[in-house]
């Protein structure tokens, strides 16, 4: 449903949800994942939407969240063209996440000094 990383105010949003209206949570715990050891809760310690249960029984419940978390909330969300991820731009002109801006910084620097330097 979403790919996005939450923001603090939705992590804490969802964390008050499953505490209080999650049939699965017990004190911290997650009982479908019991298998004899105590785990914890994924959604409790993620920060996207991990839990599949939760998306589906528990999210539903609150509608102001769920429509908050829908896709077509963020206006600023768009796609790395070198990688497709997902970036929410923080100017009008970013078109890669961090990790390929990077790359891309690195790659026009190399090619002006090639060229610069008459390699070309």
């Amino acid at each position: 449903m979403l790919e996005r990383e939450l923001t603090p105010s939705e992590i804490s949003r969802v964390n008050k949800l499953v505490r209080k209206e999650c049939c699965n949570h017990d004190c911290g715990n997650c009982m479908l994942l019991d298998d004899g050891d105590e785990h914890t809760c994924p959604q409790l310690i993620s920060r996207h939407l991990f839990c599949r249960w939760f998306e589906k029984a528990v999210l539903p419940l609150d509608q102001k969240l769920l429509m908050d978390l829908s896709e077509g909330v963020e206006p600023n969300r768009d796609t790395c063209q070198m990688c497709g991820v997902v970036i929410y731009k923080t100017s009008n002109r970013q078109k890669y996440c961090e990790r390929c801006a990077a790359k891309n910084k690195r790659k026009k620097i190399a090619e002006y000094m090639q060229k610069k330097r008459g390699d070309m």
